[in-house]
């Protein structure tokens, strides 16, 4: 299917995430899934995108979606030379 799944359980809570993503041809992951605001029921859409390359990893989380989309954390290393 050409399709890429991830799951995340948060250690806070009992909620259990299955993520649906695709890779690009510039070799970035994008993964979406909805997520419960903190303290609420409602669920937001969320996603995320993941470069590797040889020295570096930056992974980007969002929220929302459109002109609503925020974005919510960046994870960045670089391989130390």
């Amino acid at each position: 299917a050409k399709e890429f799944i991830g799951t995340w359980i948060q250690n806070t809570d009992s909620n259990f995430t299955v993520m649906r993503g695709t890779m690009n041809d510039a070799g970035e992951l994008e993964m979406k899934w909805e997520a419960a605001l903190p303290g609420s029921d409602e669920l937001v859409p969320h996603r995320s995108t993941t470069k590797h390359t040889k020295d570096t990893y930056v992974n980007k989380f969002y929220m929302g979606e459109g002109e609503d989309e925020v974005q919510q954390m960046t994870i960045s290393m670089k391989r130390k030379k």
